[in-house]
């Protein structure tokens, strides 16, 4: 299994979730932070209704969003 980490947060790796973006090899996708993000929700929202995240996650998330936009 191949994994790529970016920002020591944002895994990619073939046997989790299909290689997609996850946070820490999980199953919770980066894709989920934005979209809860591009609905209105506060970093502190995000990580009430999720615990197991921690601010670097979300941080980590829009780094890479960014990094990923400007590579296109």
């Amino acid at each position: 299994m191949a994994q790529v980490t970016f920002f020591d947060r944002i895994t990619m790796n073939t046997g989790v979730m299909e290689g997609k973006a996850t946070i820490r090899d999980t199953n919770f996708l980066a894709a989920t932070i934005l979209l809860l993000m591009a609905e209105g929700n506060s970093k502190q929202e995000i990580l009430q209704q999720h615990p197991f995240l921690v601010e670097e996650d979300i941080t980590a998330t829009l780094k890479f969003a960014v990094k990923l936009l400007k590579n296109k």
